[in-house]
């Protein structure tokens, strides 16, 4: 298919917080992703459809906070895989040792459960593949997703936990100059934003600042939000 407008045009707004620019290709048929014997028989095959292989290369501008303003990513799906050939979480685990099983309710509170394998992960590029199990009960793999992009390079988790660990230190001594702070107090809250932008900056700023190293990334507090009041005696997270 044809690539998509240039990067230059997008910008920020809602309720668009990101999008992707770049061509997608789809194998066409007939190819040697196809039913075969070694497929899931009848009638379930035919009612999944039949097997598709599609990528996408592109670049990404984002607004969203914790992302890079601008990266680069790369996505290759594999649908309708049991019509293919039949891999069961026990077959994953022998060839590709040492993955993560992940089980969770999807966006219709149906159940997935997935297998989650990390490849390459260096200072430039970080690469993922999940095996998908749907519907509840399958026993093969019905869908393949392999992400590559920017944002799972060592480099890219380094800046990120950077720049969290600078802004929970932010807040901290925001707090502690300006007293009580509660969750209602809108006015103190965007204050403390901009305290916290002035000196951290943001994710994108640090990413650009992180020389390549190929160093393992410090681990990054988790968001819990601040409490309800936040005071001198707020202690901070242990690094």
């Amino acid at each position: 298919t044809p690539p998509d407008a240039a990067p230059q045009a997008f910008e920020c707004g809602k309720p668009r917080r990101s999008a992707e620019f770049g061509p997608k290709y789809s194998i066409s048929e007939p190819n040697w992703f196809t039913f075969t014997d070694e497929g899931v028989s009848p009638p379930l095959r035919h009612g999944w459809g039949s097997p598709a292989i599609k990528y996408r290369a592109s670049t990404v501008k984002s607004c969203q906070n914790l992302d890079l303003s601008e990266f680069k990513a790369a996505l290759l799906e594999f649908s309708f895989v049991s019509s293919y050939a039949c891999m069961t979480l026990q077959d994953l685990e022998r060839a590709l040792p040492g993955g993560e099983r992940i089980q969770r309710f999807g966006e219709t509170g149906s159940y997935i459960e997935s297998y989650k394998y990390t490849g390459k992960f260096d200072d430039v590029i970080g690469t993922t593949a999940k095996f998908y199990l749907y519907p509840p009960g399958t026993q093969c793999v019905t869908a393949i997703s392999v992400k590559q992009n920017e944002m799972l390079s060592k480099r890219y988790f380094r800046a990120l936990s950077r720049f969290i660990w600078c802004s929970r230190q932010a807040q901290q001594d925001f707090c502690r100059e300006h007293g009580p702070l509660s969750f209602g107090d809108q006015q103190a809250h965007d204050l403390m934003l901009e305290f916290e932008r002035k000196r951290c900056s943001s994710v994108a700023s640090s990413f650009a600042e992180e020389p390549l190293t190929e160093e393992l990334p410090d681990p990054t507090p988790r968001f819990s939000g601040l409490p309800s009041t936040c005071n001198a005696g707020w202690t901070p997270f242990n690094k």
